[in-house]
């Protein structure tokens, strides 16, 4: 079984779809309830629960590329079952506390 801030920190990603970028990580760590977050996934990653990918951004004449890390399940399976691991009657919560703590980051 996996330890249970291991198992928060992939609900967490399961949030956000099939992939999660660093940057959302970095936002939601400032965070007190996802302080710990960035610890979590890189043991999930280590255990093989999500793989590292590198995606291009594509610039607009006045930007430049760049390269940002992201995190993703490594099937539908897996992100589904980390999805399932919070309960049916909190997910609303959940997602709320996800988009406040990315809220309190950008203001």
């Amino acid at each position: 079984s996996l330890p249970s801030d291991q198992k928060e920190a992939l609900k967490v990603a399961s949030c956000f779809g099939s992939r999660i970028t660093k940057r959302a990580v970095e936002m939601l760590s400032k965070s007190r309830r996802f302080d710990s977050l960035g610890s979590h996934l890189d043991d999930s990653f280590r255990d093989g629960f999500l793989v590292h990918i590198a995606e291009r951004s594509s610039p607009t004449s006045s930007e430049k590329s760049y390269e940002m890390t992201t995190m993703k399940f490594p099937h539908d399976k897996v992100r589904e079952a980390a999805y399932g691991l919070i309960d049916a009657n909190e997910r609303c919560r959940f997602h709320h506390d996800i988009g406040m703590a990315l809220l309190s980051n950008i203001q």
